[in-house]
């Protein structure tokens, strides 16, 4: 990751491009290895991953990980009129302040990234729509 910046702290002053965030997200994808590089055994891995907290917490809806969850984005599917996810249900991944996106697609075999400089209101708008067009070009 050679063009990702932290200038104050980890968590609102992180600077970094796609790329450098398609490198965790395969790394994620692969299971703690990038190429020929191992970071973390497949034992760790599961150790990361969200776990449904309802089996720690009752009543909490909700599957959490280190630093990760369960990311999708939501649409009306105009067939049934109900919400579903596109792409996939399972998606690793994780958001930002600063509307910075990595998402790991372990169904498809895919990573997904996007950066901005800094969040904006309509992040949401912009984000539905490169998700649609991943998802209206996909082959099973």
């Amino acid at each position: 990751m050679n063009n990702t910046v932290h200038d104050v702290d980890l968590g609102f002053s992180c600077n970094s491009t796609a790329m450098d965030l398609a490198k965790v997200a395969q790394l994620l994808l692969n299971k703690g290895t990038y190429g020929n590089l191992h970071f973390f055994s497949p034992e760790t891995y599961e150790m990361i991953i969200p776990k449904d907290l309802n089996e720690f917490y009752p009543g909490i809806n909700w599957k959490w990980g280190i630093g990760i969850n369960i990311q999708g984005a939501k649409v009306l599917d105009e067939k049934t009129g109900k919400q579903r996810t596109l792409i996939a249900d399972d998606i690793l991944g994780h958001g930002s302040a600063t509307s910075n996106v990595l998402w790991v697609d372990r169904e498809h075999d895919m990573v997904i990234t996007e950066t901005r400089r800094r969040g904006f209101r309509r992040f949401g708008i912009h984000h539905g729509q490169v998700i649609q067009v991943v998802e209206d070009h996909l082959t099973d």
